[in-house]
């Protein structure tokens, strides 16, 4: 509804709807950690932070009044570029595997793919993911190792592929749904 949002410290903040010049501080939110990154989905905000996350829910700053919603686990965001917007909800790294806030429900959808002790070994901190046919892809750099990036899809099957080099940046196309890749300055399909 025109609305957009940033962070700044442990403050989620919204512009009036279709005047991304005029940011309100009455239309702020405040967080009791300090906040990682946000992505939308729907009318929902998803707020990652260094402790607990929050939703953020409405189709009108003056109408979000409530406040954001905390959910109540310890699910620290490892990195802001782990996260992604899926139709559904919004996922990142945490410590305990991939967090996916949705409408109805929070989870740790990896918890069936690796062990704590296996998920630690991706190196999430160091994800840099995107979304592309309903799967989550995250080029990572683990401590101990070659580059490489992990596949999740939405049937909970998760490969991980070597790469010969980083992945710096992920980005999917809205209209063609292409996921492309750049890695030292050259761009893939």
């Amino acid at each position: 509804n025109g609305i957009m949002f940033g962070v700044s410290k442990n403050e989620l903040c919204l512009s009036e709807p279709f005047k991304p010049y005029a940011w309100p501080t009455r239309y702020r939110q405040t967080s009791d950690f300090t906040i990682v990154g946000a992505r939308a989905f729907g009318t929902t905000v998803v707020v990652a932070t260094e402790g607990t996350p929050y939703t953020l829910s409405g189709v009108d700053p003056t109408t979000m009044g409530g406040g954001m919603v905390q959910i109540k686990q310890e699910w620290p965001c490892l990195a802001k570029r782990s996260m992604v917007s899926f139709p559904f909800g919004v996922a990142y790294a945490a410590p305990q595997g991939l967090v996916m806030i949705g409408a109805s429900q929070a989870d740790i959808v990896t918890k069936d793919l690796y062990t704590q002790r296996e998920w630690k070994a991706l190196s999430p901190s160091t994800f840099v993911a995107a979304v592309a046919d309903g799967r989550y892809y995250a080029g990572y750099q683990p401590d101990d190792g070659q580059p490489a990036v992990t596949i999740i899809d939405k049937n909970e099957f998760a490969s991980n592929y070597q790469a010969n080099y980083a992945v710096d940046e992920f980005w999917t196309d809205p209209l063609s749904g292409k996921l492309y890749m750049l890695q030292d300055s050259l761009l893939y399909e």
